[in-house]
């Protein structure tokens, strides 16, 4: 009886201990199990991360390849925009200095620039005078207030000057009684002065030798100083206000 007993124990405790391994091996088995599939849950996570990461790497790696794409072009572009100031700056010039240059052209040249190719002096003597005054052509017959007494003066002054004869522009008065006065000429020689009329184209004497008097014209009215308003030294000591007296150049050739 006792051994059946013990038997039936032995039994049971040999059937509770496979049980028991058994619900401890599933435990096991399904802990396990768990822990595995949460490894590899995480796994797959941390997978998808540096996925994730490698695209976010990608996409900056592309940001700054387009960023230094655009950081050059911003150079080119600071580049072409500083040559195109300079061209600029360039054609603002050209256009300026066109301009100074359209302007001059418009503008009328100045009759008494360079009014004087040379300067007279007073080293030749009356013969070259002579000579000087005789191949004096007047631009055209006289008219008054258009090539009269005091353009024609102005034309022979300067048609000395150009010949080495130094030369002078005087006004006064008329010696033939015409109350508008009258204008004439001091030319210089190596000796003396002489008067000279451009309106009859001749010397005037004053003083010499009789004999040397007797086949020119002797006229002291020319150099009485009561007869003598002005005298210009040369076309420059002219003022404004009287240079339309004295415009030869004003004068179509050939005709008042």
């Amino acid at each position: 009886m006792d051994t059946n007993k013990s038997i039936r124990g032995i039994v049971f405790f040999v059937i509770v201990f496979l049980l028991f391994t058994n619900v401890v091996s599933v435990a096991y088995i399904t802990v396990y199990s768990n822990s595995q599939n949460k490894k590899s849950d995480l796994i797959t996570e941390l997978k998808t991360k540096l996925i994730d990461l490698e695209n976010n790497q990608n996409s900056l790696f592309k940001k700054s390849v387009e960023l230094d794409k655009t950081r050059d072009d911003l150079e080119c572009a600071k580049k072409r925009l500083a040559d195109l100031e300079t061209i600029n700056m360039d054609l603002q010039t050209r256009q300026k200095e066109s301009e100074i240059k359209l302007e001059s052209v418009n503008q009328p040249k100045d009759p008494l620039q360079n009014y004087y190719p040379a300067q007279g002096d007073r080293s030749h003597n009356l013969d070259y005078l002579k000579k000087v005054v005789d191949s004096w052509t007047p631009l055209a017959t006289y008219e008054l207030n258009v090539y009269d007494c005091s353009e024609m003066a102005a034309h022979l002054e300067w048609y000395l000057e150009t010949n080495g004869i130094q030369a002078e522009i005087v006004e006064g008065n008329s010696p033939y009684g015409y109350s508008t006065g009258h204008a004439w000429l001091y030319a210089y020689t190596d000796t003396k002065q002489y008067a000279v009329d451009a309106t009859s184209k001749e010397i005037i004497y004053y003083e010499g030798g009789f004999l040397s008097q007797l086949f020119v014209r002797v006229d002291p009215f020319y150099y009485n100083s009561k007869n003598v308003n002005k005298v210009y030294n040369t076309i420059f000591d002219v003022p404004k206000s009287r240079l339309a007296e004295f415009d030869w150049w004003n004068v179509k050739k050939g005709g008042a």
